[in-house]
């Protein structure tokens, strides 16, 4: 009887030994992949690199792992990477016949905005870490390939309000919205720095603007109703 009772007694230590261990085990487990994803998220080479060891052959991949290793100077292994963006972009696979020597201006403007597109996203993923300075030479190549994307015009906005630079941040959302009438997210933007600056009056005619454009961005009618009824600024 004592036997049997202590082996029970045994087997339920060994169980709750196992529920104990089992949780440190998978929290271990956890952190090892936080670590990992930390370290994978550190530089934007890695951040590609992971991207094209799960997605091969994707042009803008190869386009945006040319454009690191561009900014750090390594031109070989940028064009390297420049040349299979383009192997592998949907013009390579043109019928010899119908292929050209020279781009049309149709494809050309479609390897700009590819270019484009690949600059405003490595911004945005400078933004992301907090590296303002670095995100803006990104928006501003972006613009040089692509000066009608407005989008782009709208995250530079928000690099140089972050980086404190007010009066840069309205230019670049006034221009957002020249170019996209009734951009939501660019009137709210706009609406947040006058808001800071004192100048309620006109935050709040972007906030009005911002819901008129889009009715459920709710942050700006949190923001209008936050705001004085007096303020006339």
């Amino acid at each position: 009887m004592n036997v049997r009772s202590s082996q029970h007694e045994r087997t339920h230590d060994l169980v709750r030994e196992g529920l104990i261990i089992l949780p440190i085990v998978v929290l271990i487990g956890l952190s090892v992949v936080s670590l990992i994803r930390n370290s994978l998220y550190r530089n934007g080479l890695s951040i590609w690199e992971d991207a094209e060891s799960k997605s091969p052959r994707k042009p803008r991949i190869y386009m945006n792992m040319g454009l690191v290793y561009d900014s750090r100077g390594m031109n070989e292994k940028a064009r390297e990477y420049y040349q299979l963006s383009w192997k592998y972009s949907p013009r390579y696979f043109m019928k010899a016949e119908d292929a050209q020597e020279q781009p049309s201006p149709v494809t050309r403007a479609a390897d700009l905005e590819m270019q484009a597109k690949a600059h405003h996203d490595q911004g945005v993923a400078f933004a992301s870490r907090g590296v303002f300075d670095q995100a803006i030479d990104q928006y501003l190549a972006a613009i040089r390939l692509k000066p009608d994307y407005a989008e782009t015009y709208n995250n530079l906005g928000n690099a140089y309000d972050a980086m404190g630079l007010a009066e840069k941040a309205i230019e670049q959302y006034q221009t957002a919205l020249r170019l996209k009438p009734g951009y939501a997210e660019a009137h709210y933007n706009l609406g947040l720095v006058f808001e800071r600056r004192g100048e309620l009056k006109k935050a709040r005619t972007e906030y009005e603007r911002t819901l008129k454009a889009r009715p459920d961005l709710w942050q700006a009618r949190e923001r209008l109703e936050a705001m004085p009824a007096n303020g006339t600024r």
